[in-house]
């Protein structure tokens, strides 16, 4: 892992200086985002190079749009399929993480997926199904579609979970929940120290 120097300032740093591909300039000026603040000034040209990194800062700075700018970045011209799993650990910051990728993929062909608890497990489904880009999720809802349908707690068929490990991700976002990521990786057969699979922690 890398760990963010806070301290570390240019002040005359632009988003397109990180070098940030052109949709996604276009998409951050549309929002009204001129310059990046410290935590993505340091953070996103790491995470561009595929560094594993943990990024500190306050709430409020950028945190979010320091990992979901080059997540997306790094997803333009790839395959059609799921290849970024961000870990949240509530409904809320789901959403908060789904709505900053779609900001930021406004130009790009990105397509992103909440999966959290309380919702039908239909659309979800049809979603991992169809080879969704980006999926934000909570913990127990995620296992849910992963778990054999006998070891869940409702009943419903097993055709996301299959999907998901066929499309095992190779890039990973997460906040938080690094021996649930471990457990979902075993499950599905795939390598967690893989050099495909990046982490990013905050």
């Amino acid at each position: 892992m890398t760990a963010i120097d806070p301290d570390t300032l240019i002040d005359d740093t632009t988003f397109a200086d990180l070098g940030l591909a052109q949709p996604l300039l276009a998409a951050l000026s549309d929002a009204g985002y001129e310059r990046p603040t410290p935590i993505q000034r340091d953070a996103i040209p790491l995470a561009l190079k595929g560094r594993d990194l943990i990024g500190l800062a306050q709430t409020g700075t950028g945190k979010t749009a320091s990992f979901t700018l080059p997540m997306v970045h790094r997803l333009l011209g790839g395959p059609r399929r799921t290849r970024v799993l961000v870990l949240t650990p509530t409904r809320e910051l789901c959403l908060q993480v789904e709505e900053s990728v779609r900001k930021y993929s406004k130009y790009a062909p990105v397509d992103v997926i909440p999966v959290f608890g309380g919702v039908g497990y239909e659309p979800q489904e049809r979603a991992l199904r169809a080879g969704v880009d980006v999926v934000v999720a909570t913990p127990g809802r995620l296992l849910d579609h992963l778990l054999p349908v006998q070891r869940r707690s409702r009943s419903h068929d097993a055709h996301s979970g299959r999907t998901f490990r066929q499309h095992a991700p190779v890039k990973i976002c997460s906040r938080l929940y690094d021996d649930c990521f471990k457990e979902i990786f075993e499950q599905n057969h795939v390598k967690y120290n893989s050099p495909n699979v990046i982490s990013v922690l905050q």
